[in-house]
């Protein structure tokens, strides 16, 4: 749960009663089929429908006032059979959430970022039409109190395809807006950016070269306070110059 004031001086900071709103966020959730065994993995998969279900009923006693989901929604990928089904449920669960409820796509959810040796298949052109039907636009934006959150769609970049281009205008458009209107700026992702340094080499979990290079400067430039990913299922926090990068655990493992 994060709370935002107005003020970031800290001694605003640390002060309850000057919070002006608060938002949630879950990650990594891996909705999965009743029969888990289909899928193989550890028998305490069988527990996560039910930690989701936990989770969303504390969602519900807090009453943020939005809740972002970072991706990974559902377990079975795209190109399992079992991945309509496991919406299905997913679906039915998440209608339960009353805030405000914003999802950004993962791997699982539209297909690893562009790289051969990954273990699932890449995102394509229209791999992300089952995640648009069901769970709105793959990047979107909107604001609060005087901040403003932005959506990234992370599996995309580095692939050339046109959407990622897009998403790139559309990204800097919406940066340049919010620094004019004196808006404080967020966003969500599902890949992170790096995980311990900023010039890691390229592995499973982190975003790749040059999509890497361009956010961090684009982030940078515009002073973005912070930026949350999921995808490693642990937490991590790194700092590139003013900006905070926070990878957060998965809901249910």
């Amino acid at each position: 749960m994060n709370q935002i004031n107005g003020n970031k001086d800290t001694a605003e900071v640390n002060a309850p009663d000057r919070f002006l709103f608060k938002f949630a966020i879950i990650s990594d959730t891996h909705l999965r089929l009743p029969d888990t065994a289909q899928e193989g993995g550890y028998q305490s998969n069988r527990m996560v429908l039910e930690r989701v279900r936990y989770v969303v009923s504390l969602l519900n006693d807090l009453k943020p006032d939005f809740v972002v989901h970072l991706g990974d929604i559902v377990h079975p990928i795209p190109a399992l059979p079992g991945h309509q089904d496991a919406i299905r449920i997913a679906r039915e669960v998440f209608s339960e959430i009353s805030s405000s409820l914003y999802f950004v796509p993962g791997n699982h959810d539209i297909g690893d970022k562009p790289n051969a040796w990954l273990p699932a298949p890449v995102v394509e052109e229209d791999s992300h039409l089952v995640f648009s039907k069901h769970w709105g636009p793959l990047n979107q934006s909107f604001s609060l109190d005087g901040c403003h959150f932005i959506c990234l769609d992370t599996p995309i970049l580095n692939s050339g395809f046109k959407r990622e281009c897009e998403q790139y205008d559309w990204l800097e458009s919406e940066l340049c807006s919010a620094t004019e209107k004196g808006q404080r700026l967020f966003v969500f992702m599902h890949y992170p950016l790096f995980i311990c340094d900023p010039n890691e080499p390229t592995h499973y979990d982190n975003i790749d070269q040059p999509a890497r290079r361009w956010l961090l400067e684009l982030f940078n430039q515009y002073g973005v306070e912070a930026v949350f990913s999921g995808h490693v299922h642990n937490f991590f926090l790194g700092i590139h110059g003013d900006t905070r990068y926070y990878s957060l655990p998965s809901t249910t493992f």
